[in-house]
């Protein structure tokens, strides 16, 4: 059998009434890169393949971590997590060093050649991390990280979830897509 709490200890139940205003509540966006990447926001960036995504995704990082403008806007200096099942580690070094990517602790790159593999947006590890930080997090791609098709709006409305839950926690939030390759995919 199991005992009663104690009237103190249980929690009130759930009022409409309590909800607030939503004419009383803060409605400004605040900018990670101003006018671009919101901070508790998801931004998606689809293109073709091989356009170019994963290295402006990647001077956009070292910019948040570092401080730095970014395509000429003012940054706010976060950490950054860059969590990558797309690329090998020889690609990301070269691109790190040809956009001069200095380094930094606050810019931190998770790749297919760290053991454990890159989670993806439902881990525990990533969801603390943008509670605590309120940090920049990009994922490199979305075809890497959802579980199922990406053709079935169910499945995909489910995975989207996971990074809104993450920019609810605080982080900027950047999903790589690619667009579909036959005409009747994009």
């Amino acid at each position: 059998k199991f005992e009663e709490i104690p009237s103190s200890t249980k929690p009130l139940p759930f009022r409409i009434e309590d909800i607030p205003s939503v004419w009383q509540c803060d409605s400004s966006t605040s900018w990670l890169v101003d006018g671009l990447i919101p901070e508790a926001g998801v931004t998606l960036l689809c293109g073709d393949s091989g356009i170019g995504k994963s290295t402006l995704a990647l001077a956009l990082a070292g910019a948040v971590a570092h401080g730095n403008k970014f395509l000429g806007r003012a940054t706010v200096q976060r950490p950054a997590l860059y969590v990558d099942r797309e690329n090998p580690l020889a690609v990301v070094r070269e691109r790190i060093d040809r956009l001069g990517i200095i380094e930094t602790a606050a810019l931190t790159i998770w790749g297919l050649w760290v053991d454990p593999m890159p989670d993806g947006p439902t881990a525990a590890s990533i969801l603390q991390f943008a509670s605590a930080y309120r940090p920049l997090i990009i994922f490199d791609s979305l075809v890497g990280f959802h579980p199922g098709s990406e053709q079935d709006a169910s499945e995909t409305r489910k995975h989207m979830q996971a990074y809104i839950r993450l920019a609810a926690a605080g982080a900027g939030v950047i999903v790589l897509h690619h667009t579909g390759k036959a005409d009747t995919a994009k």
